[in-house]
């Protein structure tokens, strides 16, 4: 068997990273309704659902969002301000209303989703439209957004709430100039979505005790939560990992041949790309890879690039380590590069990390 290469051991604590630039996010809407609600009230919505979780999770004030629904996609809006409505941070958003009973600033009221019970929508973003548009053309053929066409179907199919693109291929696209700036890292969804969780389950201990695997029961959480670390920390992790530390992107899931790349760190200048797989699991036994990590390791070697050629690519697995340390464990096998973060620190220990 391979044998494992500890590289660094990153105290975050010791840490002053760097500022997070803004993403392009598209949101996939099912119901004509509720996309006429969401562009004349300027806000959107994720359902009660993991997946309504996780894009609330995986998506920033200062961030892009265009809204896309049966093969279209419709305007360009900038993420002004995330919230989740009073009456839903101590209850789950679900009733027998054919409408969510919270209404969206414009007074109207969303379709609900059509189970048993009705699931509403808590997890919600208020938005500023800087474009205006509607395609008539099927987007899966659109030169420039080869990417948005290949992840659609799977996206769709799975009933996935948003994904994201390249803000260099969506800013050529729709013809913009970024004006969002870079900004501090901000954890603070993390620990709202927790306190919610607890209030909803009415647990004994304040949301702020919880530790990092009590906030990332589902992989997407951990995806969420580790793609956000890594461009924080990304000026100490370059330079142990080679890869390169300017211009570089960090995307949430993404289709590439072989399969689902939890996070892509996209290089395009330069045609470099970079595959990590996550496991919401211990990936490293006593320095060998666990059963999950031999898992992950086996998916992210299939991968490969859909735009840029092979020798650019770089493969990587992350997962949880317990060290109760505040640390970020950077290790190697074979050509696989290792991520462990440490699954006990509490949550509140997010707060207190440093950016330039």
């Amino acid at each position: 068997m391979s044998q494992y290469n500890q590289l660094a051991l990153i105290h975050l604590s010791n840490v002053v990273g760097r500022k997070i630039f803004p993403k392009l996010f598209v949101v996939v809407l099912s119901h004509e309704r509720n996309l006429e609600i969401c562009r004349d009230s300027c806000t959107a919505g994720f359902p009660d659902t993991f997946n309504g979780q996780w894009a609330y999770l995986d998506i920033d004030e200062g961030d892009y969002i265009s809204m896309y629904f049966n093969g279209r996609l419709l305007d360009l809006y900038i993420v002004e301000r995330k919230f989740i409505p009073d009456i839903y941070k101590d209850e789950r958003a679900t009733g027998e209303e054919l409408e969510d009973p919270v209404p969206v600033r414009s007074g109207e009221k969303w379709v609900s989703i059509s189970n048993a019970p009705k699931i509403y929508f808590p997890y919600r973003l208020e938005l500023t439209c800087i474009n205006r548009s509607t395609f008539d053309t099927s987007l899966v053929f659109r030169a420039g957004l080869e990417r948005l066409g290949i992840n659609l179907i799977p996206r769709v199919s799975l009933k996935k709430t948003h994904f994201q693109l390249s803000l260099k291929e969506g800013a050529a696209y729709f013809n913009f100039q970024r004006s969002g700036s870079s900004r501090q890292a901000s954890f603070a969804s993390f620990l709202e979505c927790a306190a919610r969780e607890s209030a909803i389950q009415s647990l004994t201990n304040a949301p702020s005790h919880l530790a990092i695997a009590d906030i990332t029961l589902q992989e997407c959480y951990l995806q969420a939560l580790m793609k956000k670390l890594l461009e924080w920390a990304w000026n100490d992790i370059a330079g142990i990992i080679d890869f390169e530390q300017e211009a570089v992107e960090f995307l949430s899931e993404q289709t590439v041949h072989g399969g689902q790349a939890d996070i892509v760190i996209l290089q395009s200048e330069r045609g470099l790309e970079f595959f990590i797989e996550v496991k919401n699991k211990r990936i490293i036994n006593r320095d060998t890879l666990s059963r999950d990590g031999i898992r992950a390791s086996h998916q992210v070697k299939g991968y490969q690039s859909l735009t840029y050629r092979e020798h650019g690519t770089k493969r990587g697995i992350a997962g949880k380590a317990s060290q109760n340390n505040g640390t970020l464990l950077i290790g190697q096998i074979d050509d696989i590069l290792v991520f462990e973060l440490d699954s006990a620190m509490p949550i509140s220990y997010l707060t207190s990390l440093r950016t330039e």
